[in-house]
């Protein structure tokens, strides 16, 4: 057995290798195959789970400015049986001058269900457990009092849908629960 010769500290062009002894033969294990399909779950699955997170980031900045560019988030809602109740909350809290100060984060997210789309036209279907932590925001009233209520953490069901092979991902169900914490 040969002694190690290197570190990669990080770096991806340096790699731990035994040194070859004049016994042993120094040419490249086989590598791994990968299955294109499984690849392409995987992907889907992070590609699903980053457009959560973009949302959660850009719902803090528009809860941030008053609600006043809330349309920005038209564009992560697939479906009208989720935009249409979210447009008319944040249009109300929009005109009723309400925001807040910080942001929401999602501190975990577990793949719950994987549809494949089976005409391959890129309408695969995640559908994510997410926990929702709210404690870094702070809501306000038009008048800068503190708005009371809410929960820490709460669990919320997604279920992502890709809008075709090149298209983006988009919110299909969105299912707070927030009676149950994470």
């Amino acid at each position: 057995m040969g002694a190690l010769t290197a570190c990669s500290h990080g770096d991806p062009q340096r790699s731990v290798t035994p040194a070859a002894s004049a016994n042993e033969s120094s040419s490249p294990s086989p590598a791994k195959s990968v299955d294109p399909a499984e690849q392409l779950k995987q992907d889907n699955i992070d590609d699903a789970k980053a457009t959560l997170i973009d949302y959660y980031e850009t719902g803090s900045e528009v809860a941030n400015n008053s609600y006043e560019d809330w349309d920005r988030l038209q564009e992560y809602w697939g479906n009208p049986d989720v935009a249409t109740p979210l447009a008319s909350l944040y249009e109300s809290e929009k005109q009723a001058g309400n925001y807040t100060k910080g942001a929401t984060k999602v501190i975990s997210m577990n793949v719950t269900d994987y549809v494949d789309d089976p005409t391959d036209s890129g309408a695969e279907k995640v559908s994510i457990r997410a926990c929702v932590d709210t404690t870094g925001t702070t809501a306000f009233n038009k008048d800068g009092s503190r708005s009371e209520g809410g929960v820490d953490r709460y669990v919320n069901v997604y279920t992502m849908q890709h809008q075709g092979v090149d298209g983006p991902w988009r919110i299909s169900k969105d299912e707070p629960d927030m009676t149950r914490t994470c």
